[in-house]
């Protein structure tokens, strides 16, 4: 049998109410209403499916009353802060849902030579505290392409009498992050990794900042099993472990300072010593040697302790730093890309003035971010109008 029910319902083209159809089954007395689901309507929410993808799209780059005057201006009604709100968290924990799903349908994009992965991690300000959320990049060494320097670059290149820089570019890119635990980050690694083709690929280098959970998350996710154990048709990918050249040179850069306790000439001599010592050699005991025997000498205590940190830094990631062999191969040495989706991706929504964000809360959004950077967006609206 049937009925019909009025409900008040919030559409792309203005607030309007509609009689629809009651529908109940006479043996179990299930009720359902067919235009509900017609329309994409949620149990508590009164915006259609269409209306919601509109909001989540845009409270993933704005915040809350951005969002609210942003819609109020294009689509000609208010949308209140408090639609806004609502609406964003049940999405964005959809967003999450589908994210941290173990899917086995996992198709790969491509099957790249080499993939690259570069790891890192950015501060965000919750309502307890600051912590830390874990962000990677993936792409492939394929990908990776220098554009030639603009007419401005070789102005200033010229000035300063420098070689004039080009800047490094990725043609594709993937993006994984994640605000709660160590571990989730790297089950959402893997099975972006996964759809990267890792798998397939014949080398897999990481790339960070020489910090241990690197590493050690690093060999975790991608050192596969002895190659007679290997279940695919080819070897098992090779995993490559490499420390960023351009933390390598902060921590030289540390170290001299300490020695000198400035960056005058002296100490701008000595470190191009050590960068040679690094980029030609690669070998980065000799520079641990260089700092523990200048520790015997400095006067402080402070800087004798900054030096045993410093050797200590490149004593550890010394199996990391082999510069020379990473350029034969054709490997980057610099996680920039990670760099900058720290500041696209976090920052630029996150860490805002007065910004303090609930755990859930910043998972939530960020699901709707990584969706939308990752040009997936239609995987979380197939059906939306």
């Amino acid at each position: 049998m049937k009925k019909r029910r009025p409900r008040s319902v919030i559409t792309v083209c203005g607030p309007m109410t509609m009689r629809r159809s009651l529908y109940r089954c006479r043996s179990c007395s299930t009720a359902w209403y067919p235009l509900d689901e017609e329309l994409g309507l949620v149990k508590d929410s009164d915006c259609t499916a269409a209306l919601r993808e509109m909001i989540s799209f845009v409270q993933g780059e704005e915040t809350v009353k951005e969002t609210s005057e942003t819609l109020t201006k294009l689509l000609g009604f208010p949308i209140s802060p408090s639609t806004v709100d609502r609406v964003a968290g049940v999405e964005g924990a959809r967003a999450k849902l589908i994210l941290d799903s173990v899917r086995g349908d996992v198709v790969p994009q491509q099957a790249p030579d080499v993939l690259l992965v570069e790891i890192d991690g950015c501060m965000t300000r919750h309502k307890d505290g600051w912590h830390e959320t874990k962000i990677a990049v993936i792409s492939e060494a394929a990908a990776r392409i220098e554009k030639a320097p603009s007419q401005g670059e070789i102005e200033r290149a010229k000035r300063e009498c420098r070689t004039p820089r080009g800047r490094e570019v990725l043609l594709w890119r993937n993006y994984v992050a994640d605000a709660e635990s160590l571990e989730s980050f790297k089950k959402r690694l893997w099975r972006e990794a996964e759809r990267s083709g890792a798998c397939q690929a014949r080398k897999i280098a990481v790339i960070g900042d020489g910090a241990l959970w690197i590493k050690n998350a690093a060999e975790e996710v991608f050192l596969f099993p002895a190659t007679d154990d290997w279940a695919g048709e080819k070897p098992a990918p090779e995993l490559v472990l490499i420390v960023d050249w351009y933390h390598a040179m902060e921590h030289v850069w540390s170290g001299i300072e300490a020695i000198y306790g400035n960056r005058g000439d002296l100490a701008r001599a000595r470190v191009s010593e050590l960068e040679s010592i690094l980029w030609d050699q690669g070998d980065a005991k000799a520079v641990a040697r260089v700092f523990r025997e200048a520790a015997l000498a400095v006067r402080t205590a402070a800087a004798r302790e900054t030096l045993e940190k410093e050797a200590g830094y490149f004593d550890h990631n010394a199996s990391r730093m082999n510069y020379p062999l990473y350029r034969l191969l054709g490997l980057p040495v610099g996680s920039g890309p990670a760099e900058g989706a720290c500041k696209s991706l976090i920052h630029a929504r996150f860490k805002r003035p007065g910004m303090r964000w609930s755990r859930s809360g910043l998972s939530e959004i960020l699901a709707l971010r990584l969706f939308r950077k990752n040009h997936r967006w239609r995987e979380l609206w197939p059906l939306a109008a």
